[in-house]
């Protein structure tokens, strides 16, 4: 009887919510580590535009632009983050965003692989604090 009872608590819940299948590798850290993303030079890139989409609140977090091949980011806030990259050049429309979801742009130990951050709030006296 207890077990029907938690069977139909179970559908009416998933009947409540819906719920999105991810198969993306999380990296998981605090808003105090540092995160190093790297690419390949996109044709005739002179820099290259970086932003991180949060998840959870449906927002870009602008990160600027880098002449360089990687970026070092720190995350502003708890959540779960996209890191997305295009190259620029002078007279060209910007490229299509490569996204660290899409395992055709992306790589987990130098393997197609989407992935995304995980980072939660650090704990007070570690904000800034190497580890």
């Amino acid at each position: 009887m207890v077990r029907r009872a938690i069977i139909i608590v179970l559908v009416l819940c998933s009947a409540a919510f819906s719920y999105e299948g991810l198969d993306h590798f999380t990296y998981f850290g605090t808003t105090a580590e540092s995160y190093t993303v790297a690419w390949g030079p996109g044709q005739g890139a002179e820099k290259y535009e970086i932003r991180l989409y949060h998840h959870e609140q449906k927002a870009y977090v602008d990160q600027g632009t880098t002449a360089a091949l990687e970026y070092t980011i720190q995350l502003p806030r708890s959540g779960h983050y996209t890191v997305q990259v295009r190259s620029l050049a002078q007279g060209k429309d910007p490229s299509a965003w490569a996204e660290s979801t899409d395992s055709t742009n992306a790589l987990v130990d130098g393997k197609p692989r989407s992935w995304w951050l995980y980072g939660h709030v650090a704990p007070p006296g570690l904000l800034g604090m190497p580890f």
